[in-house]
């Protein structure tokens, strides 16, 4: 009988800092198959300790946790030495901090509802351990891209639009982007009475996860672009 083996979480977090996990997740990050985890985990001791922590990858959600979690830690890769030592630290002072840090993620990558996503959470938790966002930054942009529509995230991304209709109404439901109704005549509080239109600024998270989740988009995005009248 084994005694105080390592949690879920803990094991986890463990694995984000594992540069070798890391290095690992970005060579297999590309040609992760169903048929091939067993494999994969079996190369990857980090990841062979959470299949473990999980009880195996003989269903269908273990081996989704695993592949979205090859594709997190593979976004994890522009963490310095130095940015890793000072999270370690941090989450080795508090043991505590360590469970709820491998606790969050767990439970976001099993809810994830596309692996793709997955990539996205990763670069949000890089900017967090590189001190880019604090963390209630990246917890509330994880839920937003937890929320949110994938396609949505990269059309407002590639664009510079603000959104209207439902891709703007799935955006602000998903915590990404704020309601306005504007009107001809310039008066926002009178929109909705006076032939307005609603449109769905990106907010602060919103534009957070657009820096940071779609980099190579910035250029085509230099600003967010007035909203424009849609069709009648």
């Amino acid at each position: 009988m084994q005694e105080n083996s390592p949690s879920v979480p803990t094991t986890l977090t463990e694995a984000i800092l594992c540069r070798d996990a890391i290095a690992s997740a970005l060579e297999l990050g590309s040609v992760v198959f169903e048929e091939a985890l067993p494999e994969v985990v079996e190369r990857v001791p980090a990841l062979g300790a959470v299949a473990s922590a999980l009880g195996g990858i003989r269903g269908i959600r273990e081996k989704l946790i695993l592949k979205k979690l090859v594709y997190f830690l593979s976004e994890l890769d522009n963490v310095s030495d130095e940015d890793r030592w000072v999270f370690r630290r941090k989450i080795e002072i508090d043991p505590e901090e360590r469970e709820k840090v491998g606790e969050h993620l767990i439970l976001l990558l099993d809810r994830l509802d596309n692996t793709e996503k997955a990539r996205l959470v990763g670069r949000l938790f890089s900017a967090f351990i590189r001190r880019r966002i604090t963390k209630d930054e990246l917890q509330l942009a994880c839920a937003g891209v937890d929320r949110a529509h994938l396609a949505d995230l990269t059309r407002i991304a590639r664009n510079g639009e603000v959104p209207h209709g439902d891709s703007g109404s799935r955006l602000f439901a998903a915590g990404l982007a704020s309601l306005q109704v504007s009107s001809v005549n310039n008066m926002p509080q009178l929109g909705a009475l006076a032939g307005g239109f609603q449109t769905y600024p990106v907010n602060a998270i919103g534009m957070t996860v657009l820096d940071i989740c779609f980099p190579h988009f910035k250029g085509e995005r230099s600003a967010v672009r007035a909203p424009k009248r849609p069709p009648v």
